[in-house]
């Protein structure tokens, strides 16, 4: 990931989580939909790599991940895994991922990729999901 983008750190993206979509977009934007996220999101270098944060959101150790992820480094240096706003993306294919539960609130979440002049990635998209009364 880009240097700029640099994770700000494990402890404020567990305090935060993820900044989740706003309830006007529950789903993330279509493919080939250019947009800039103003808000930390966490985006990863592999599908594989947002696959585990999923993972370990559902585990409740989602601290120690984004610590694990943070600190490997790809052929430029740069952190394989952010926690960050982003420049302007182009949405690719996204991949529904289901609810998670995260600090009794649940979460409706997908994997999509994007990609921007630099490179292709992956970001974690979510949205939090009122309960309905039964």
């Amino acid at each position: 990931m880009r240097k700029q983008l640099a994770m700000r750190g494990s402890m404020v993206a567990a305090t935060a989580l993820i900044v989740w979509a706003g309830s006007a977009r529950a789903q993330p934007p279509e493919a080939m939909t250019y947009a800039a996220i103003s808000t930390p999101i966490i985006a990863c270098d592999t599908h594989d790599q947002v696959a585990e944060i999923v993972q370990a959101i559902k585990d409740g150790n989602l601290k120690e991940k984004l610590t694990e992820l943070a600190a490997i480094r790809d052929d430029k240096g740069e952190p394989a895994c952010i926690y960050s706003p982003l420049a302007t993306v182009v949405f690719g294919d996204s991949e529904h991922v289901g609810r998670i539960e995260d600090h009794d609130r649940g979460i409706d979440a997908w994997i999509c990729r994007v990609g921007n002049s630099n490179r292709e990635f992956y970001l974690l998209w979510g949205e939090e999901v009122e309960e309905t009364p039964a």
